[in-house]
Formats: structure tokens, sequence, C-alpha cells
């Protein structure tokens, strides 16, 4: 297993870029765990009937699978490492939010110019300035996303975020709830497994 943003410091990364006014970003990786480094030991498995490899046939596994126990770990580590090299600085309280802080000023003081959380590979955040900036750069250029919004909304952890013209945040279920398929259980049916 491994560390997945709180749902409060979520919350958090939240309230710092609507009280900064800045705008939210919602990223979705693309194929996560193969973003990871090399394996180190040998992993050999069954290749899809689809790839049309001969009968017996086997693959070794170069990067970490979906299913490997080690896997959320090794993305968890893979994402810090690369938070870290953009220039973000992981909070002591949750090891799945990172801030990006400006450069010094004169008097040696700094100010936040971002913050994102992530949940295994959804990433939500905001922020502003020269440091920001170059965060995204190198995130975008580490890891393929399927997604990034920048204010106009995105999915995040089965929410759907928006973000009006004046900052303010919301969160909504709305589009998910409409396709759900309802199962109809007759009256009196006996619930106990069989």
């Amino acid at each position: 297993a491994a560390p997945t943003a709180k749902k409060e410091n979520r919350r958090l990364g939240f309230s710092v870029s609507l009280r900064k006014g800045w705008r939210i970003h919602s990223l979705d990786a693309t194929r996560a765990y193969l973003q990871c480094t090399e394996l180190n030991r040998v992993i050999c498995v069954e290749p899809p009937k689809e790839a049309g490899e001969p009968y017996g046939w086997v693959w070794q596994l170069l990067r970490p699978l979906y299913g490997l126990n080690d896997a959320p770990q090794r993305w968890w580590t893979c994402c810090g490492e690369e938070c870290a090299k953009g220039g973000a600085t992981v909070s002591k309280f949750d090891k799945c939010l990172y801030y990006v802080w400006s450069d010094a000023d004169a008097k040696g003081r700094r100010h936040l110019e971002g913050i994102i959380g992530h949940h295994v590979d959804d990433f939500v955040g905001g922020g502003s300035g020269k440091n920001w900036t170059a965060f995204v750069k190198h995130l975008r250029g580490r890891f393929p996303f399927r997604k990034w919004t920048v204010g106009e909304g995105g999915d995040f952890c089965g929410c759907r975020l928006k973000q009006l013209p004046n900052k303010e945040i919301t969160l909504g279920q709305e589009e998910f709830v409409t396709k759900m398929t309802l199962i109809n259980i007759p009256k009196g049916a006996d619930m106990e497994a069989e």
C-alpha cells in the first residue's frame, strides 16, 4: 500500500487556491504504474491473447503493473521524486501534498506559489508564478496525462470539479449519478447469501 492525499488536505488545497485566486488544475496520469522506474527483480507474466504470442510464451515485466503488491508504493515514490525534481517540497503533515515556493526575496522570505496533492493517479492543485509554471512544465514533461484541465473543471476521485468565474470551487457527482443503473430488488426478496 502507499499513502494517498488525505481528504482534509485536498480541501486545504482548494481553500488556499480559492483564497489566492488561483485556477484549479485537475490532472489524471495515464498508465501511472508504468511511469515508474524499472523493476529490480524478474517477474514474468502470460501475455494477453490479443498479443498473438505462441502458446507457452511469457513476457518479462520491465516496470510495475497494476496488481503487483509494490506497484502503488513505487508510483508514490516516483511521484514524490518527480515533484521534488520539479521544485516542490512535501508537506510535513501529508506525504501526498506538495508546496511550490517562490524564490527568496532580499529579506530571505518566500511565498507560496502553488499547492498540489495526489490520490494515486489523480492530482489536484493550483498555483501561479515562475516556480509554479516551472513545476507544471516539469510534470507535463515527465508523465503523460489523459486529462489536464485548468479552471473549467475536471474529475478528481469520483467528483466533478468546477471553478466559477469568481474562482469559487464546486464538487459534485451529478454526472456520475445519472449514469448509474438501478437494480430492481423485488419486495420480500431473500437478501442472504446462497
